[in-house]
């Protein structure tokens, strides 16, 4: 799947966009959070990291409780 837009807006707390697990949305410019409490981010296990991952993806590890971001050849700590 590929989403290609200029700018999306919504109204918070209500405004979602959802992927489904195989998709990837890559940012090619800046993201801006405004008014935001938090973010969503991809949630799985560490056997679940994908392995085909854009350089900068980010995800939390519920194995090890923790944000990773990916290098381009790996999974690293954030």
């Amino acid at each position: 799947m590929e989403l290609s837009v200029a700018t999306v807006r919504g109204n918070s707390p209500n405004f979602r966009v959802e992927l489904n697990s195989v998709s990837t949305l890559s940012m090619e410019s800046e993201l801006r959070l405004n008014n935001q409490s938090y973010i969503n981010l991809p949630v799985g296990t560490t056997a679940a990291r994908p392995s085909n991952g854009v350089q900068g993806s980010i995800r939390f590890n519920e194995d090890l409780s923790r944000i990773e971001v990916f290098t381009g050849s790996r999974w690293k700590p954030l």
